[in-house]
């Protein structure tokens, strides 16, 4: 079973935190300086749910979103 949503197909996808150094201008330093940026992973909230899906009962992931819409069928 894939690490997506079985209804949208919400998977995680990548993006990135930015690391800042020094002391703002407002506490009474020069500025903040960009020193780098570090990739990370943005994973969907995926829960194991009992669904219907063509008349059968499987066992499926399911984003929190879908199960709240009413998508998932129980």
């Amino acid at each position: 079973m894939a690490k997506a949503c079985h209804f949208c197909d919400k998977k995680a996808h990548v993006g990135g935190t930015i690391v800042h150094r020094g002391i703002s201008k407002k506490a009474g330093g020069i500025g903040l300086k960009l020193v780098k940026t570090n990739k990370r992973v943005f994973k969907p909230n995926l829960q194991k749910v009992k669904a219907k899906i063509n008349g059968t009962t499987m066992t499926v992931n399911g984003c929190t979103k879908c199960i709240r819409t009413g998508l998932v069928v129980k």
